[in-house]
């Protein structure tokens, strides 16, 4: 599938068993796709490929063929997460991933989030949705978050100033809009025709 800005995604529906390794595994039919310049990105409904960490999967629940008819789409339950960037002090939330007290440091806590299967292939498409690689200790995890989500993690691992989120709490009903981030280059701006001449009525 190919969208916007020649976007080129490779969704596959992995159901049927597939190895980690070996030249029809998912990890090298992942490479494959990628070195022909597609994005690989993998959909199923069994919970213990949603837990590999191989390439980017998500996971709708195995739901009978009426159900998903009588609802019209299918809801996405894992691989694609909001990103929670919190200051680790006395007011934090969570524990320091790091050490047992608090570091005072800037953390990532990537938050499960449901979407639908069908918005979720669309916005990939459109470069709305897009797949990271975070790293949590020694562990590599694959999983889809918004664009804003990724410039922000970008920032954060950069160690530049992380923005706040401008999403709201329904991406669903969020319009298409620009990046928050200011643009490289402006277009010059557009000249206007000289105004007409109004004719200048002769002698009667």
């Amino acid at each position: 599938m190919q969208g916007a800005g020649s976007i080129r995604i490779g969704w596959e529906i992995q159901l049927s068993t597939a190895g980690r390794e070996g030249p029809r595994s998912v990890k090298a039919r992942a490479n494959k796709a990628a070195k022909h310049g597609i994005t690989p990105a993998w959909h199923t409904d069994r919970s213990d490929y949603a837990n590999r960490s191989d390439t980017h999967w998500t996971r709708s629940d195995n739901l009978p063929a009426e159900v998903i008819a009588k609802t019209g789409d299918l809801r996405v339950v894992s691989g694609f997460r909001a990103l929670d960037f919190w200051r680790c002090d006395i007011r934090a939330l969570y524990p320091c991933p790091e050490t047992s007290n608090r570091c005072g440091k800037w953390h990532v806590t990537p938050k499960p989030k449901d979407v639908f299967f069908d918005d979720l292939v669309r916005r990939t498409a459109a470069g709305l949705i897009v797949p990271v690689e975070h790293q949590l200790g020694s562990k590599t995890h694959r999983f889809w978050v918004t664009d804003t989500d990724r410039d922000r993690l970008d920032d954060h691992n950069a160690g530049c100033p992380v923005l706040p989120s401008v999403e709201p709490e329904d991406e669903r009903e969020l319009p298409h809009r620009a990046s928050h981030r200011p643009p490289t280059c402006r277009p010059p701006a557009p000249v206007a025709d000289p105004p007409a001449e109004t004719p200048v009525p002769g002698p009667p």
